[in-house]
């Protein structure tokens, strides 16, 4: 509704993709807020078997990746919300860093500061996770 509401300005826009994406951020955090928490919501069914990607690939080692990759969830989803959008939109949408800065509505320098932040403090926590077990 957003999108059809402004589509007159879309002619003026130079990054439509950009401009889409932040539209589509900015209710998803509207939202959000409007729930009052950040709902989690798991990437995969825990009832759908594990798919080993090759046979060569032992069992455990599929298993552990998997694992790992859930810890990694809900530790981006423990991040400050400062850290936590742009680490999501650069790494798990793959968007660039101009690309993150027009939809957050700040410059590139400070997303890449906030990337490189995001990463060292997960890197720090999981290597924590890690040697506990």
């Amino acid at each position: 509704m957003r999108v059809l509401r402004y589509s007159a300005k879309l002619a003026a826009v130079e990054d439509q993709k950009s401009w889409l994406a932040r539209i589509a951020w900015r209710v998803a955090v509207d939202r959000s807020r409007q729930r009052g928490r950040v709902q989690e919501t798991p990437l995969e069914d825990p009832e759908k078997p594990i798919e080993v990607a090759s046979p060569e690939t032992p069992a455990d080692e599929t298993l552990h990746g998997t694992q790992i990759g859930a810890v990694l969830e809900k530790m981006i989803a423990a991040l400050p919300e400062k850290l936590r959008a742009p680490i999501i939109l650069s790494t798990i949408e793959e968007m660039s860093p101009s690309e993150v800065a027009a939809t957050l509505g700040i410059n590139e320098p400070a997303v890449r500061s906030r990337v490189f932040r995001a990463r060292q403090i997960l890197r720090k926590k999981l290597a924590g996770t890690m040697y506990r077990k």
